[in-house]
């Protein structure tokens, strides 16, 4: 990172993000988080308090911290359902 002169990450969170953000937090690099499930990962929840902002899908997240809503930034599903129906279209055509 420090090579690279990287001055954020954006993690999804899981045991794959930890060393990444670890080393953010040390190198003072800017964390963001990305939480595309409706339930806050260990890994997303540990380093929420390190993070700038939090994108997620909705505010209605379980077991997240009251502290910590002000992180959320509401953003539109990356795949849209669109997708899924043409995908199911042509699985009924095969």
């Amino acid at each position: 990172m420090k090579k690279e002169k990287i001055d954020k990450v954006i993690s999804t969170g899981g045991y794959m993000s930890l060393p990444i953000c670890v080393a953010a937090k040390l190198l003072k690099v800017k964390i963001y988080l990305l939480e595309p499930n409706l339930t806050i990962g260990r890994a997303n929840k540990f380093f929420l308090n390190f993070s700038k902002k939090i994108f997620c899908y909705s505010n209605n997240i379980k077991n997240f911290p009251k502290k910590s809503l002000n992180k959320i930034e509401i953003i539109k599903p990356l795949v849209f359902k669109k997708y899924y129906k043409s995908k199911e279209k042509r699985k009924e055509i095969s």
